[in-house]
């Protein structure tokens, strides 16, 4: 995929919205968030427009985007759109991802952690979120809260993820996959790759092609716990087995997280009496899988050498 650095094309003010500004805005700090009540004098429209395609930074390319993650091969997976702003609150930015289409297929996508508070406000406004071609997504956000007409603004920082974008990529893995961030071609200037900032002058992020390393996918091994013996069953045998195991030098079990019959990461002793307590007196059912085959809940070090046989 051919994808290289571009000058971004830059859009003059719309001297327009500026002439209908009657005083500065009135700033207030409500949490981490600095909150902007609008200007009564322009309209909706104009006022919608004028944070979706301005900006403030004033320190040159200061504010850039970058896209960071790890995709598993040929599955569903995400990766970050992370905006570094540094010298600057941001209001609202806009722009396009593009990528090979014959690597990767969009999914979805959804706001970034560093946007969760605006969820919480209900000041997250998608004014575009598409794909107008295979091997493209649009975005346009805006921080701000229609139902009371507050302008809301995330404080100036480094390694904000602003959009988290779900993937599945056909790629295998050791393979690279390039994804590049744009000017949205689709809607024009609306959708330029442009941050907003309080003041009223675009900031434009150099575009740029980013490299994510593809994983291979490790099919999660199913297995029914407690069955030492890969039987399709729990039973006395067992809990014979695992002693065997643990104090007679038996045979290793081909399925060892089977073996862990309280899921604490260790084969000892309390295995089989848990097992047994279950078996013949109505003690607790085992941590799934127990009733049917199923993969470990639980992050640890036990494994399955062998298939173990879970039908």
């Amino acid at each position: 995929m051919a994808m290289k650095k571009a000058e971004q094309p830059r859009n003059s003010w719309r001297s327009a919205f500026i002439a209908g500004r009657s005083s500065p805005p009135q700033e207030s700090n409500e949490g981490s968030h600095v909150v902007v009540e609008p200007f009564k004098t322009i309209p909706a429209f104009a006022l919608f427009l004028l944070i979706s395609a301005s900006s403030a930074v004033g320190h040159g390319q200061a504010t850039e985007f970058r896209i960071e993650g790890t995709l598993l091969s040929q599955e569903s997976s995400n990766c970050s759109l992370i905006l570094d702003h540094p010298f600057t609150a941001v209001g609202a930015f806009s722009g396009a991802l593009a990528w090979d289409p014959n690597e990767a297929m969009y999914l979805g996508a959804a706001a970034g952690q560093a946007l969760a508070e605006f969820e919480d406000l209900g000041a997250l406004d998608f004014f575009h979120l598409s794909s107008c071609y295979p091997g493209n997504l649009n975005f346009g956000l805006i921080f701000w809260d229609f139902n009371n007409g507050v302008q809301y603004w995330l404080p100036d920082g480094i390694d904000d993820e602003v959009l988290q974008v779900e993937l599945i990529t056909a790629l295998g893995g050791g393979d690279t996959f390039l994804i590049a961030t744009e000017t949205n071609f689709c809607f024009g200037s609306i959708g330029e790759l442009v941050v907003s900032s309080p003041g009223g002058f675009p900031s434009y992020p150099t575009p740029g092609v980013f490299a994510l390393e593809v994983e291979e996918t490790v099919a999660a091994t199913v297995f029914l716990r407690g069955d030492f013996d890969a039987s399709s069953t729990a039973n006395i045998a067992d809990a014979v087995l695992i002693l065997n195991y643990l104090y007679l030098g038996g045979a290793t079990p081909p399925c060892r997280d089977a073996a862990d019959c309280d899921d604490n990461g260790l084969i000892n002793i309390a295995d089989p009496m848990n097992l047994l307590l279950r078996l013949f007196t109505g003690g607790p059912p085992l941590p799934p899988p127990f009733l049917a085959c199923g993969s470990d809940p639980t992050d640890d070090s036990l494994d399955c050498q062998e298939p173990p046989g879970c039908i």
